[in-house]
């Protein structure tokens, strides 16, 4: 009975141990994976992510990480089909809920986009309000997650989204009531009391800047951004076989750096991936001025000649 007793240890001691070396490298593989995205290295996180998928699609958030690699190289349904699985086996966050919206609009499913992007504004309302509570009266959570199992009459994915737009849309209604209420009890005679404290509204920038690269390519720089005097700016190498624009919708913070580069289909003529995987990642390159403003949005269009 003791040799059995022995034996049983042994082998759970080996099954234990390889347990957590197959932990430890899908952490290593993850990290590396992470890293990759977060360089605009999309195509090799993507390989990265894979692997990790394959032994195990609910380690942490490597579907939605690898669906947002996809989404940045124009990969759309590829995206849809890893946010749509990460749903069934993880659950349903704010930010892969607004990923899975801007998805659907770029694969031009236009009316679900709209309630998915209303519905994920709503979620992250609710995020918002509950971190907003004492820690005396409630835990710290994690990310929201609205499809996981718990009672046995817990409201199904599609009934808690329908819930959310009928809410997200009686706020609207109320905040917009509220607005046009205090409008009439304010104003008299078409009259209305000057602020002296009242901040000078931002006027948007409406120039445009085009900037000649070399006789395949044009960066024409507009919508907010096309007075703003560039700094430093990427080498830029494009070779195409196709004419055609690749539209980035990019964010530019105070400093003058790009926080946010993300391809806009409906702007674009061109969607071939590997295009879109280099604009978007050579517009977190640039560097623009500084600004009083916080943050300033405009796009950058890839102007690409053929050479068919």
């Amino acid at each position: 009975m003791k040799r059995l007793t022995v034996i049983c240890t042994l082998i759970c001691s080996v099954f234990l141990a390889k347990a957590q070396d197959l932990e430890s490298e899908m952490g290593f593989l993850y990290v590396k994976a992470d890293y990759l995205l977060q360089t605009d290295r999309y195509e090799d996180a993507i390989l990265e992510f894979n692997k990790i998928i394959d032994q195990n699609p609910k380690f942490k958030d490597a579907l939605y990480k690898r669906a947002s690699a996809k989404f940045a190289i124009a990969a759309f349904k590829g995206t849809k089909n890893d946010l749509l699985l990460s749903f069934d086996v993880i659950g349903i966050t704010p930010e892969s809920l607004l990923l899975f919206g801007q998805t659907q609009k770029n694969l031009n499913e236009n009316d679900a986009a709209s309630n998915t992007l209303k519905t994920a504004s709503l979620l992250y309302t609710k995020e918002e309000n509950n971190s907003s509570v004492s820690k005396k009266t409630r835990k710290p959570s994690t990310k929201t997650r609205v499809n996981e199992k718990s009672n046995g009459d817990e409201k199904s994915t599609g009934e808690k989204l329908k819930d959310g737009m009928n809410e997200l849309d009686e706020k609207v209604n109320d905040i917009l009531g509220g607005l046009l209420g205090n409008e009439d009890d304010n104003l008299s005679d078409g009259e209305q009391e000057e602020d002296p404290y009242e901040e000078e509204v931002y006027k948007p920038d409406l120039r445009t800047n085009e900037i000649f690269i070399d006789e395949d390519l044009t960066i024409v720089i507009k919508d907010g951004l096309g007075g703003r005097k560039i700094l430093q700016q990427p080498n830029i190498l494009i070779l195409s076989e196709t004419s055609g624009d690749v539209t980035v919708d990019v964010c530019v913070d105070e400093n003058g750096k790009v926080t946010s580069a993300v391809f806009n289909k409906d702007k674009s003529t061109l969607s071939t991936q590997s295009l879109v995987s280099l604009a978007v990642r050579k517009s977190k390159e640039y560097w623009f001025e500084r600004s009083d403003q916080n943050e300033i949005c405009g796009i950058m269009i890839f102007r690409i000649t053929g050479r068919s």
